[in-house]
């Protein structure tokens, strides 16, 4: 008998399908059935697909997931700069700014964070406002880490603004609360403290009454410092009462110790040196973190010298020098890193201009 011939060779594959193809399907019909699945499953997906997937991205991010990658990232930047809206390109780039913030390459999250806010149309009354004032947050707190402290309060500015748009209250809050602070660094201390009785009063208002309390935590030095004990002494009952960063035994939380140098140079200036030195001692006893210890040496320094005892007081100044001059040595190796990673994010812009020449 002749042999019957067949486009495929005797597989197991084309065996299977043989008892669901009727006879006389010419071999071009069974190829297309065979292999369109495969070629559906490698086409481009199509917006709804793409915008899952920054939803997902975005769910993840919220979750305070740490990325290791950027891969998924630059595909959807890739994909929204040329389709979607304003607000699917601003979260696009804001997300790879994310990925590359967890990475260690602060350079390239700061870009793609301005490439985020430069993304908004912010002239579109449905402009994810909420969205665009977090990324502003996110922002300043990068500038702040980088010691940029007037960037970081433009972006804070932005924050409040935009955050109010979208009827973000509780960002609108926190960016005004971390306000104080930069303040604060930038020498500008009146507003530090009129900022943060501003930010209490809204707290208070709104019923967040321990957040409330926590906002006046960082200006209680600089009105000890001007004199306005009386504040400053009601500023730290309530800290101790409201705040909720102390425990039953009245112990503050892990890495809020410096409350008790504060507390301490109150009772220094309202002069009660043994109260001061019973704080002090206690961050020596609860923190190894250099800052934290270099102030107490310095604030037990100032305590033996109001005790009238020298040789403690030279001993203690001598410690918080040490101290310092470690804190000074990490400042200088995260400096330098933080400069090396603008150096290779500069090459790499280099880099990319010339291979686009």
């Amino acid at each position: 008998m002749k042999e019957t011939s067949t486009p495929f060779h005797t597989s197991p594959l084309t065996s299977r399908f043989s008892a669901v193809i009727p006879s006389g399907v010419s071999g071009v019909i069974l190829m297309l059935m065979l292999f369109l699945p495969l070629f559906f499953s490698c086409r481009p997906l199509h917006y709804s697909e793409r915008r899952a997937q920054l939803d997902s991205l975005q769910r993840a991010n919220q979750a305070d997931t740490f990325f290791r990658s950027d891969s998924l990232q630059r595909i959807l930047v890739d994909y929204f700069d040329r389709h979607g809206t304003a607000d699917d390109r601003m979260l696009a780039h804001y997300l790879l700014g994310r990925a590359y913030y967890d990475m260690g390459e602060t350079p390239l999250a700061l870009h793609h964070y301005h490439e985020a806010i430069e993304s908004a149309d912010t002239t579109d009354k449905d402009c994810d406002f909420r969205q665009l004032g977090r990324i502003h947050g996110q922002t300043a707190v990068l500038l702040l880490e980088h010691d940029a402290a007037r960037g970081a309060l433009n972006e804070f500015d932005e924050t409040i603004r935009n955050s109010e748009k979208g009827k973000d209250t509780l960002t609108m809050l926190v960016a005004m609360n971390r306000k104080s602070g930069v303040y604060e660094r930038l020498g500008l201390l009146d507003s530090a403290v009129i900022n943060a009785q501003r930010v209490r009063t809204l707290y208070d208002s709104l019923g967040y009454r321990q957040i409330g309390a926590q906002a006046m935590g960082g200006v209680i030095d600089i009105l000890i410092d001007k004199g306005k004990l009386e504040e400053a002494r009601l500023a730290i009952e309530r800290y101790e009462t409201e705040s909720g960063l102390f425990d039953g035994n009245r112990e503050i939380r892990k890495g809020h110790e410096i409350f008790y140098h504060v507390k301490a140079l109150y009772y220094l200036k309202v002069g009660r040196p043994d109260s001061a030195i019973y704080y002090e001692s206690r961050i020596l006893m609860s923190s190894l973190d250099f800052n934290h210890r270099s102030s107490a040496y310095e604030g037990l320094s100032m305590a033996y010298q109001q005790k009238g005892l020298s040789d403690s007081t030279a001993k203690y100044a001598i410690l918080s020098n040490v101290y310092s001059d470690s804190c000074q040595r990490e400042k200088a190796i995260d400096d330098f890193q933080k400069n090396q990673a603008q150096y290779d994010y500069s090459r790499h812009q280099q880099a990319a201009a010339k291979a686009s020449e």
